[in-house]
């Protein structure tokens, strides 16, 4: 198994009092659980920046985009995803600080906060999050792979109803 890329790890309760940034671009490679996923070599820009909010909570904001080169399973061919994450995550302490659903609000996003959180798990776990379990082209694919898709099938019936016609005749 290869090794982890060297890519930052944080305070992430630090870093977001202190409104730190980061931007950088990562290839596609480097995700390891990604590996099957992804046909070629592709990079992904982000930016992960950190703050406090109006009621001082820390706040991590997670944006990435690029496009990931996956394989249609319609028709086998390729396909460029294109991955656009815009994530907002709340930093708790423990799970214990995560309100219950029914009580939380449905747009915010928690996250337990380490002292050592690798950025590059973070930024995997949101990417995979983003990806089609099934990609697919938008539009009907079944002609780029040579396969006529009739929208308006024939009943069998009108098979034997032909025949039928034609031995009277």
């Amino acid at each position: 198994m290869a090794a982890p890329p060297k890519l930052p790890v944080i305070d992430a309760i630090e870093f977001a009092r202190k409104g730190l940034a980061i931007h950088d671009t990562i290839a596609l490679s480097q995700f390891l659980r990604l590996a099957d996923l992804v046909s070629a070599d592709a990079s992904l820009d982000y930016e992960l920046s950190g703050y406090v909010d109006a009621e001082s909570k820390p706040r991590l904001r997670l944006h990435m985009h690029g496009k990931a080169p996956l394989v249609c399973q319609r028709c086998l061919e390729p396909l460029a995803y294109v991955i656009d994450v815009d994530a907002d995550f709340i930093l708790v302490g423990d799970e214990s600080m995560i309100p219950p659903p029914d009580e939380s609000d449905e747009m915010s996003d928690y996250l337990v906060a380490t002292t050592e959180m690798r950025v590059i798990e973070l930024l995997e776990d949101e990417l995979l999050l983003a990806l089609p379990y099934a990609p697919k082209h938008e539009d009907a694919c079944a002609d780029n792979a040579g396969i006529k898709m009739n929208s308006e099938k024939q009943s069998p019936f009108a098979v034997l109803k032909g025949l039928k016609t034609r031995d009277r005749d």
